[in-house]
């Protein structure tokens, strides 16, 4: 029988698997951070700060399967887990090209850390597709791009971005969190590596703070990082998430799916009377103002899907006015 489990299952569950009689269905939480390794043995240590404790690798199991990945790690941020990508992916020298429309503080990673290991960045605005081609360098390594952006849910048409990273064999780095994987997958589209904040729709009860790296073993990720994610935990998995962090993420997975579809609905009615323009990841339609009495008028989406190639990839990823931004006036 095929699976036919949808992805609201999967949050809940994870990986199929028979339960053993009497045994909990909410996961045991380990929170020793050190474990009696056998003497002699060829196995990687068990120790929390490698992230491969059996908590942590539930947890990372799980959110592999609702992002159809192979493997996953959990860290302690958001922007632990941009790091880690990254730095799983490019070493001193190499070039990275990078979408214009990202998070202040990823941009900052990128300039002022990264620039000191000698990493050099282009950036590009991306509803410009030639300007990709035009930024590959004999150095460059890997793209990353988000989508939707953060804050203003400008979302990008993945296309042209992943044929020049095949063309090159770059590895194509996306940052998912402003949809989650209920509703967008980035290895589904074609990405070697997802990244995301679980401090958002993840977690979603506003508590803890964490991130996590999910991605796939193809050819492209291959040959830019020389291999996957956990061949080697001491190097990749260093700021892992603790055990006390690691109880509070089952609660908000299993929601999720329930909470996003609340979300669309309050987005589908939201109005701020305060608002100046409403981005709407939605059909295409141009970008509308509210009124001053706070009343919105038919937004059909952002002025960023005024492109049928934008409002396409919107829609194939289930991202049609489910969430707005709202521009305020000064």
């Amino acid at each position: 029988m095929s699976d036919q489990r949808g992805r609201s299952t999967t949050a809940v569950h994870g990986v199929p698997h028979r339960r053993a009689e009497w045994s909990p269905v909410a996961p045991s939480i380990v929170q020793s951070a050190t474990f009696v390794n056998p003497v002699g043995s060829d196995e990687h240590i068990l120790y929390a700060g490698y992230g491969n404790t059996p908590s942590q690798v539930a947890l990372a199991k799980k959110y592999a399967a609702l992002e159809g990945a192979e493997d996953a790690i959990f860290v302690a941020s958001g922007m632990a887990a941009t790091a880690l990508a990254h730095l799983a992916v490019l070493r001193p020298g190499d070039h990275l090209i990078a979408s214009r429309w990202i998070y202040g503080g990823t941009q900052r990673l990128f300039d002022e850390e990264l620039a000191r290991f000698g990493i050099t960045i282009t950036y590009v605005t991306p509803d410009e597709p030639r300007l990709w081609r035009k930024s590959v360098r004999k150095e460059t390594r890997a793209v990353f791009v988000e989508t939707p952006t953060n804050p203003l849910l400008r979302v990008l048409d993945l296309g042209p971005i992943l044929k020049v990273a095949k063309e090159f064999g770059l590895a194509l780095l996306v940052d998912g969190t402003f949809a989650s994987p209920i509703n967008f997958r980035p290895l589904e589209h074609g990405a070697d590596v997802v990244i995301t904040s679980a401090t958002k729709y993840l977690n979603g009860h506003s508590d803890a703070i964490a991130g996590a790296v999910a991605g796939s073993a193809s050819a492209q990720c291959q040959r830019s990082r020389g291999g996957s994610l956990g061949d080697d935990p001491e190097m990749d998995r260093e700021g892992a998430l603790p055990g006390t962090r690691v109880a509070s993420r089952p609660r908000g997975r299993g929601t999720g799916a329930g909470r996003l579809r609340r979300h669309g609905r309050a987005a589908a009615r939201g109005r701020h009377p305060g608002g100046r323009t409403v981005s709407v990841p939605a059909s295409g339609r141009g970008p509308r103002a509210q009124s001053r009495r706070g009343r919105e008028p038919d937004l059909g989406a952002a002025h960023h899907l005024a492109r049928p190639s934008l409002a396409r990839a919107a829609r194939s990823a289930r991202l049609s006015g489910w969430v707005r931004a709202a521009e305020l006036r000064d």
